[in-house]
C-alpha cells in the first residue's frame, strides 16, 4: 500500500503573520500540524516570527528525525516533544512560563501500519473522505467544545457593542484558561512542553479490503480550512484545494465581522492534504 498525494496546501490566515501550520511528509506518514495562536503575555523565542511557529519548525524537524529512524507515529511525537522542550529551555525555563503560555499545536495524519491505513487526530484538526462526506472518522473533542464556547463568548460582547478586536482582547482571561487545562484532565489534548496529550489521540484503522472496495479520496485538514467544507467548496466532483480556499477567503471577506459564519478570527491559517490510499 501507498499514500498518494493528490494535492496539498498551506496558506497563512494574513500576509503580516507566519503561517504556523505545517505539512509534514515522512516517507508514509502524512501530517497536517496546526499550531495554536500565541495568548501569553510576551514571547520567549528571540529572532522568530512568533514561538508558535519556531514551536511548529522545531517539532517538524525533530518529527522527521524520529521517523526516519522506525519510530511509530505517537511515541515519535512524544519523542519530538521532549526534544522541542529542551530546545525552549534554552530560551527560557518551561517551568517558569506560564502553561497558557507554552507554544502548543495539534494535529491529523494518515499514515500505513499492518497493512491498513490508520488515521490519527488530535485536537480540533479533520480528516474527510470526500467520495463518501457523510463518514465520520472522529468524535468531537474537547477542543471543539472550548471554541464553541469561546464563539459564544465573542459574539456575546460584539452584541453588547464592543468592536471584534476589543471583543477578542475581552476573550483573553477565557483563552488562557482553555489553554491552562492543555493534556489536563477535564481539558484537551495537545502537542506542547510535556508528553500528556497520547491519551487524548483519536485512531481510526480502515482494513485494505475496505479501501480495495471504497477507494477514497481522504483530505486531511487543519480547523482553517474546515469552512471550505462546511459550504460544501470541496466534493467527489470537485477536488481543488486552491480554488477551495479561494472562496473561503472571499466568504471570510464578506463576513468579516465573523457572524454569518461563527468564528474567533477572519482568516485563520489553512492546510489540506489530499491523499489516495493505493492498494497493490
Amino acid at each position: 500500500m501507498q499514500l498518494e498525494i493528490l494535492d496539498q496546501l498551506s496558506a497563512p490566515g494574513s500576509s503580516h503573520r507566519p503561517n504556523e501550520d505545517a505539512i509534514a511528509v515522512n516517507g508514509q506518514t502524512i501530517l497536517v500540524i496546526d499550531g495554536a495562536t500565541g495568548v501569553g503575555e510576551q514571547t520567549y523565542i528571540a529572532g522568530q516570527p512568533s514561538d508558535t511557529y519556531w514551536f511548529v519548525q522545531e517539532l517538524q524537524r525533530h518529527l522527521s528525525a524520529d521517523l526516519a529512524r522506525g519510530q511509530p507515529l505517537v511515541p515519535a511525537l512524544e519523542t519530538a516533544c521532549l526534544a522541542t522542550r529542551d530546545a525552549f529551555a534554552t530560551h527560557a525555563a518551561p517551568n517558569s512560563v506560564p502553561k497558557y503560555a507554552w507554544p502548543s499545536a495539534v494535529f491529523t495524519a494518515a499514515t500505513i501500519e499492518n497493512g491498513a491505513l490508520a488515521l490519527y487526530r488530535l485536537g480540533d484538526c479533520g480528516a474527510r473522505d470526500l467520495q463518501r462526506p457523510e463518514r465520520v472518522f472522529f468524535a468531537p473533542t474537547r477542543l471543539d467544545d472550548q471554541e464553541q464556547t469561546a464563539i459564544n463568548a465573542l459574539r456575546d460582547e460584539m452584541a453588547a457593542g464592543y468592536s471584534q478586536a476589543t471583543a477578542q482582547q475581552r476573550l483573553m482571561p477565557l483563552l488562557r484558561r482553555n489553554r491552562q487545562n492543555m493534556n489536563a484532565v477535564g481539558g484537551y489534548g495537545a502537542l506542547t512542553l510535556d508528553t500528556g496529550f497520547a491519551g487524548f489521540i483519536q485512531k481510526t484503522v480502515i482494513s485494505k479490503a475496505e479501501l480495495a472496495k471504497t477507494d477514497p479520496r481522504i483530505l486531511l485538514f487543519s480547523d482553517g480550512f474546515d469552512g471550505a467544507l462546511n459550504q460544501m467548496y470541496l466534493s467527489a466532483d470537485n477536488m481543488d484545494l486552491t480554488n477551495a480556499l479561494t472562496k473561503l477567503r472571499r466568504t471570510e471577506r464578506e463576513d468579516a465581522n465573523c457572524t454569518r459564519h461563527p468564528r474567533i478570527k477572519r482568516h485563520d491559517d489553512a492546510s489540506a492534504v489530499l491523499i489516495r490510499p493505493t492498494c497493490y
